[in-house]
């Protein structure tokens, strides 16, 4: 049954390199129904869009340029000049005329044994594309003191919206987001 529950990967804005290009391959790396069915046992609703594919204002229209595609991460790890430029299977990011290689970090808080297995799907996608990734697990208090200071370039997020699913909690410049 569908609910007002959203979980989803946030990144830090802060973090130079997540251009837009290497936020869309993440973006459409991730196999949002295998994690539906691996992680949840299928009881839930993959969505490529912040919305639930149910509610009455999703955009059908945008789904079909969104969501899992190895083609479309490969053409934005082109766009986003990124490549295996050392030859040690991990992509590297143009800085000036140099490659320089990255780590993403990406935090889940433990609270819930199916959020840190959704993540580390996440996670063993990205690296099959080629990123680097570290996945920490945190508890709860750990992971919102990385949160709230920045010690993060991935996270597995959740939020329950509003029975109206109003986003502005999450979206507005005065949201809460707690």
């Amino acid at each position: 049954y569908g609910t007002t529950w959203l979980q989803y990967v946030g990144f830090n804005s802060g973090t130079p390199y997540l251009n837009a290009d290497m936020r869309k391959a993440i973006y459409s790396a991730v196999d949002r129904q295998g994690i539906v069915d691996s992680a949840y046992g299928g009881c839930g609703i993959p969505a490529s869009l912040i919305l639930s594919p149910d509610h009455y204002a999703y955009p059908e229209a945008l789904e079909s340029g969104a969501g899992y595609s190895v083609s479309r991460v490969e053409s934005y790890i082109t766009a986003a000049k990124l490549k295996d430029n050392d030859g040690d299977g991990f992509l590297e990011y143009k800085s000036g005329e140099e490659y320089v290689p990255f780590t993403l970090r990406f935090i889940v808080c433990t609270d819930s044994g199916k959020k840190v297995h959704a993540a580390q799907l996440i996670a063993d996608s990205l690296k099959d594309m080629g990123f680097n990734v570290e996945l920490t697990k945190l508890d709860k208090n750990s992971y919102m003191m990385a949160l709230q200071e920045g010690e993060f370039d991935l996270y597995y997020g959740e939020t329950v919206l509003a029975k109206d699913f109003d986003l502005s909690m999450l979206l507005g410049a005065d949201g809460s987001f707690d």
